[in-house]
């Protein structure tokens, strides 16, 4: 999917789609997705990203590529709970309520259920700015328009 730039640096963290978007294409079932980010800055906020009423569903989320303090930086990749004030360690949300569900066949899978729109959990992780990336993650939602990973 095209990237579309919407709102983002506001206080709430907030930003729709960031620079980078990819999208599951099949409605129902587990999709594996990849996205690679060229970092531009030493920071990047990786979104999971829900909207238009619809629930998503995401297994995994990791990042493969040079980062400072090693290859894997993102915290809590394998989305695991509790959930705790409406997230879980390492994440932020914003207009979604999150859930730890069994969903299509997977048990303890993170839910985000749209909460208002652009529903999302997010996290910044530190990276090298030029630095390549790939962003893998695992998705299930009922409508493909419903979830997206964007990276910005």
């Amino acid at each position: 999917s095209g990237a579309v730039q919407m709102g983002c640096g506001t206080a709430d963290g907030s930003c729709a789609h960031g620079e980078v978007t990819i999208c599951p294409d099949v409605d129902g079932g587990w999709t594996e997705v990849t996205g690679v980010y060229n970092a531009v800055a030493t920071a990047t906020t990786f979104r999971l990203h829900g909207e238009s009423g619809y629930d998503a569903y995401f297994d995994y989320m990791s990042m493969i590529g040079p980062c400072p303090g090693g290859n894997n930086r993102v915290v809590n990749g394998q989305l695991d709970g509790p959930v705790v004030d409406n997230t879980i360690a390492g994440w932020n949300t914003h207009n979604c309520e999150v859930s730890i569900v069994d969903w299509e066949g997977r048990t303890g899978v993170l839910k985000n259920k749209d909460a208002g729109g652009f529903s999302d959990i997010y996290q910044t992780i530190n990276t090298v700015a030029g630095a390549t990336c790939a962003l893998p993650s695992r998705c299930s939602v009922s409508h493909h328009d419903a979830s997206r990973s964007s990276f910005q």
